[in-house]
């Protein structure tokens, strides 16, 4: 697994949405909109790290799996 460096998604290779290669490093996307934000602004999100990731799209969001709420 690889992370998106836009939204930082765990992303597999072999079903990635897109793929750039900046550098000589590939790099793998969740959908081609991060890969676009990337290919316009690479610098940003290398040097971003985790803290500055932006919240992922309401379409996005709704997929990422929330944890098991423990019986009160």
């Amino acid at each position: 697994m690889h992370k998106d460096p836009v939204c930082l998604m765990d992303v597999d290779p072999a079903t990635a949405a897109a793929s750039h290669t900046h550098a000589g490093t590939t790099y793998y996307f969740c959908r081609e909109g991060c890969r676009a934000k990337f290919v316009a602004d690479p610098k940003r999100h290398l040097a971003a790290g985790p803290a500055a990731a932006p919240p992922l799209p309401p379409t996005l969001a709704a997929r990422v799996p929330q944890p098991a709420k423990k019986p009160g």
